[in-house]
């Protein structure tokens, strides 16, 4: 006898299904989603609760909040910018459109 629930079935299909482009887990309450691509110009995070709306928002994910940005290129960030004051910075870069 199968000890497996229906969401177990739902959770792998859909990490079949999006592979290429989410890693896919789930909670007791909630399903989430990170972007395989963490330059995407979309959100890289989705969460919801309902898997259809969950299913939706995969489809098409919404906008991204802010570009992406990581810790490791932090060098890089600060060679792209003037220190004005001690930890007061200002970036010569111009945000995305």
């Amino acid at each position: 006898m199968s000890t497996a629930q229906p969401d177990d079935f739902a959770l792998e299909a859909l990490r079949r299904h999006y592979a290429d482009r989410w890693h896919i887990r789930r909670t007791e309450s909630l399903w989430i989603a990170t972007a395989v691509d963490h330059d995407a110009d979309h959100a890289p995070t989705v969460v919801n609760s309902d898997v259809e709306a969950f299913v939706a928002e995969l489809e098409s994910p919404p906008a991204r909040a802010g570009r992406p940005f990581s810790l490791l290129a932090a060098s890089l960030n600060i060679m792209q910018g003037d220190e004005l004051a001690p930890g007061v910075w200002h970036f010569r870069d111009t945000p995305p459109a």
